[in-house]
């Protein structure tokens, strides 16, 4: 029985990793993508930043204001959102090629990684409190 309880405890931190690291890397491979649809690579700089620095101001207020919420809620919301807000690649890049100006895509896409960056910082640093 202990056995079955680790091995469910493992697979279920190892998905939830996973989950928490979809977005990034789902960001990291499209920067092919984004030079041809942005015309530039400024990505390279601006995603990175803004996920770094979003990521640090949302470890920080969790850590401060995170045993306000219920784990569950600390994982499942942000776990979900995350996978939400993954939608807006390709929703920007049907609103672009019905007309609407890169400028205002890119933004929509940085602020989508703001989300993410957010979602995933609440996520992981209440998962590694749970596993410390």
């Amino acid at each position: 029985e202990t056995t079955t309880i680790s091995s469910t405890v493992y697979w279920a931190m190892l998905s939830l990793g996973a989950a928490n690291l979809l977005p990034w890397l789902s960001f990291l491979t499209l920067a092919d993508y984004f030079l041809d649809i942005y015309g530039d690579n400024s990505m390279e700089f601006y995603f990175p930043a803004v996920s770094t620095t979003v990521l640090v101001g949302a470890a920080t207020l969790n850590l401060l204001y995170g045993q306000a919420l219920s784990f569950d809620v600390r994982v499942r919301v942000p776990t979900f959102v995350m996978a939400a807000s993954l939608l807006a690649v390709p929703l920007v890049d049907l609103a672009m090629r019905a007309g609407l100006a890169s400028r205002f895509g890119f933004a929509i896409t940085l602020v989508s990684v703001l989300v993410n960056a957010f979602c995933s910082a609440v996520a992981q640093s209440s998962l590694y409190g749970l596993a410390a």
